[in-house]
């Protein structure tokens, strides 16, 4: 069975072991893709070199697919084929696995798909085994999830990839103004300044609406870690579609590049706006991230809660139950009174 990942429509991700004909899925630890059933490692061709591949963002924002319809992600179900079982894909989640044989699957592109594929991603190299350690630890931190000597059981550990738009742009703007202030005098006098803002800007935007009471937590992910994208860091996890299109997420990090430059010229015109600026920008350019994540369900006194733990720093958010100790005691009543 050949180790290229099959290209039916269906698009298994699916590297068989030489030695026992096991499912290879991505090993954290190891950096490798490694049999689940045997832990030999599969022999692949080396993945793609270089840094992540960044588009031209001025032509992608005037002749995106995004602008040539509307794009609805549905539900869809599939045959698996290795086992042929049905595999539901649900609207937006672009990977997930067989249910019955635990074949990695990609979802192949539906007309109402987010249009664009990602440009990289950042690999796990957290372990699903210390990701737990670390849930566990913060469950009882006094900042974290505050349990106390409750007893926390972990439910789920999922591996997700969630799609992150990275931007850049060079942005060129002299500008010029005045400003008023007071002299020793108690005079007020006019002070006229100029300068230019000459710098290259970066930002990140979220490509999914899921998670997002946790994800501020966790941010600013580190996209700088990211790898050219190949298929072969995904095996064995969920991967989302992107759900933010390029022009929202643009918008976003336009406006706080825009406050960026805003807060220069004001430092210089002492708080105050010039009258006169020309910003010229150039060299913008884009790419879609996959951050990896791991989502938890766990349970406190039988009550469910949620929290999720980055897959390269550890770092955990999440909702927390409150213990004993953050419950207000009761009111005493007065003796005497009703």
């Amino acid at each position: 069975m050949s180790n290229t990942p099959d290209a039916t429509s269906t698009a298994a991700i699916w590297y068989a072991c030489g030695a026992c004909a096991g499912q290879g899925v991505w090993h954290p630890d190891r950096q490798d893709v490694v049999c689940v059933s045997c832990g030999a490692a599969i022999v692949l061709p080396p993945p793609p070199p270089g840094t992540v591949h960044t588009f031209d963002l001025v032509a992608h924002l005037r002749d995106a697919p995004e602008n040539r319809r509307t794009w609805t992600p549905q539900l869809v179900q599939l045959p698996c084929p290795m086992c042929g079982a049905a595999v539901d894909f649900a609207p937006a989640v672009w990977g997930t696995g067989c249910l019955a044989c635990g074949t990695p699957l990609l979802r192949p592109l539906q007309e109402g798909d987010a249009p664009l594929a990602p440009n990289g991603v950042v690999p796990f190299s957290v372990s699903e085994a210390d990701a737990g350690d670390r849930l566990r630890a913060w469950s009882t931190d006094p900042a974290g999830g505050r349990i106390g000597r409750a007893r926390m059981e972990i439910v789920s550990l999922q591996r997700t990839y969630l799609p992150y738009w990275r931007f850049s742009a060079h942005v060129h703007c002299p500008f010029r103004g005045v400003y008023q202030r007071t002299d020793r005098d108690g005079n007020t006098v006019d002070v006229a300044y100029d300068g230019a803002i000459d710098e290259e800007y970066g930002d990140t935007a979220r490509g999914a609406t899921s998670l997002s009471e946790h994800l501020w937590e966790l941010e600013p992910m580190p996209v700088g870690e990211a790898v050219p994208f190949d298929r072969r860091y995904l095996a064995g996890a969920t991967v989302e579609h992107y759900a933010v299109g390029l022009w929202d997420a643009w918008d976003d990090v336009h406006a706080r590049i825009d406050a960026k430059i805003n807060r220069t010229m004001r430092k210089a015109g002492d708080g105050s706006m010039p009258d006169d600026v020309w910003p010229t920008w150039s060299r913008q350019a884009g790419c879609l991230i996959l951050v990896p994540l791991y989502v938890a369900a766990y349970r406190v006194r039988g009550q469910p809660w949620q929290a999720v733990v980055h897959g390269t720093t550890a770092k955990v958010a999440g909702t927390a139950p409150r213990n004993e100790a953050d419950r207000p005691a009761p009111r005493r009543r007065r003796r005497g009174l009703p």
